[in-house]
């Protein structure tokens, strides 16, 4: 699959600080609810226009995902 973007992403959650879910550490609270949304600028995937577009994730984690 060939890409080429550009754009920008906005990601935030129920954690106090830096989402400890990227890392493997427990959520603050002992679940986390979140956010990541990404908007595309510019770009094309696999020869198709995808520019303008935005998706956005929504996610709930029950507690640490490496566990």
């Amino acid at each position: 699959m060939a890409y080429q973007l550009e754009g920008s992403m906005l990601e935030v959650c129920t954690c106090k600080v830096i989402c400890p879910c990227w890392v493997g550490e427990d959520p603050d609270g002992g679940t986390c609810d979140g956010v990541i949304a990404y908007h595309i600028d510019k770009g094309k995937v696999n020869g198709v226009d995808v520019s303008g577009r935005t998706f956005v994730i929504l996610a709930h984690i029950p507690g640490n995902v490496l566990k």
